[in-house]
């Protein structure tokens, strides 16, 4: 096998994954001046970020872990600052839409859950205050605009931190950011290697696809599913795994949910994006009849003004988690300045990636919350997630 070409150009940084948190953290560091060189995988990857609901989500993130929802609320917090951005910079309108959001209930069982969990949140809060509530039947069909909800709606989880926006945008403005600034970007270029270039860590590394070798000064490694082998590889165990979700997609309709929920939102062109399931399927990112029609009761029993559209698309896509379901945000001791990112909240999280990235990848200044994201918190054969 031909040995890839070596590239005379130096990198600072170079970023292996063009996905929603390779591209947040490239137009963060962007704005730093500094040479910047994205290689991604490409339309052949297991993009999470095309399958995305959406959703600018705080309630429900961070159970059992307070850094986790500290750092979601700081990112939602972030939010419209980094839209205005995206929307000065490129154009681009992201349509953030960040009204509050709700997650509802059917049964006395689902609002028991749902109201345990925020106590937990109250519990393991500093002060007590967790800015997210129960509301009944009555006032969450007030809140949606007097929308007739199901008879099986007990109530929902309400927060006014939350919102959603088009995913497909937003990829879209973090690349077109990052490259008017000067950062160079390379599609189909799957990493295969990280090595050390100097006689001790930390004095340079080239980063080799199957066709060119790149040489750089730091690294970071947020391609997603593909993170397992290139981690152990400057060794860090990054346990992650995927886990199947599917979207329906309605006709589009006059505007009629003014807010989005946890299994349904309107887009700005008047379609409803239904969902989500949660399957364990390996790396099949398709769909099935029997989730289809799951996804499409439960929306109906909630949402029964949904019965009178059509479906017209549906697809599959693959979250990328942990086993604690928290970010990773990490430093390889071994080769320190090679750096490890990944999430399932993408989204939710891309306004506190862009404004980390510069202080915790070139001036190794992680935030206060990294501490918790470390792959330390793992005690497990991350081999198998591979």
């Amino acid at each position: 096998m031909p040995q890839p070409e070596m590239e005379n150009r130096y990198y600072d940084v170079i970023i292996c994954g063009g996905g929603m948190i390779g591209s947040a953290l490239a137009f963060g560091l962007s704005k730093s001046g500094v040479r910047i060189l994205m290689l991604d995988e490409g339309d052949t990857a297991f993009r999470a970020a095309r399958g995305n609901f959406g959703l600018v989500w705080f309630q429900g993130k961070g159970v059992g872990m307070q850094a986790y929802r500290d750092w979601t609320h700081q990112s939602v917090d972030q939010w419209p600052g980094l839209a205005a951005e995206l929307l000065e910079t490129t154009g681009i309108d992201v349509r953030l839409r960040q009204s509050g959001g709700l997650d509802t209930c059917l049964g006395e069982q689902e609002f028991e859950d749902r109201q345990r969990e925020i106590d937990i949140m109250k519990s393991q809060s500093p002060d007590g205050h967790y800015p997210v509530r129960m509301v009944d039947r009555k006032e969450a069909e007030d809140i949606l605009g007097n929308i007739t909800l199901g008879e099986r709606v007990l109530g929902a989880m309400y927060s006014t931190l939350d919102g959603h926006v088009n995913p497909l945008s937003l990829l879209h403005a973090f690349h077109a950011g990052f490259q008017s600034s000067g950062g160079h970007y390379q599609a189909n270029a799957p990493v295969r290697e990280i090595a050390a270039t100097g006689k001790g860590s930390g004095e340079g590394y080239t980063v080799s696809t199957d066709r060119h070798s790149y040489a750089c000064s730091r690294v970071v490694i947020s391609a997603g599913l593909g993170i397992p082998p290139l981690a152990r590889s400057v060794g860090l165990d990054v346990p992650v795994y995927p886990e199947r979700g599917q979207i329906l997609v309605t006709e589009r309709t006059a505007p009629f949910l003014t807010l989005p929920t946890l299994i349904a939102r309107q887009t700005e062109e008047g379609s409803v994006m239904i969902g989500v399931s949660n399957e364990d399927a390996g790396f099949d990112a398709g769909t099935t009849g029997d989730m289809t029609a799951s996804i499409a009761k439960r929306a109906l029993d909630t949402f029964p003004v949904l019965a009178s559209l059509n479906l017209v698309r549906t697809w599959g896509a693959l979250r990328v988690l942990t086993p604690d379901h928290a970010p990773v945000y990490d430093q390889s001791r071994q080769l320190p300045g090679i750096f490890v990112s990944t999430s399932h909240s993408g989204v939710t999280l891309a306004a506190a990636n862009v404004a980390c990235a510069a202080e915790w990848i070139l001036e190794n200044r992680p935030p206060d919350a990294f501490h918790s994201f470390t792959t330390d918190r793992f005690n497990v054969d991350a081999t198998k997630y591979a």
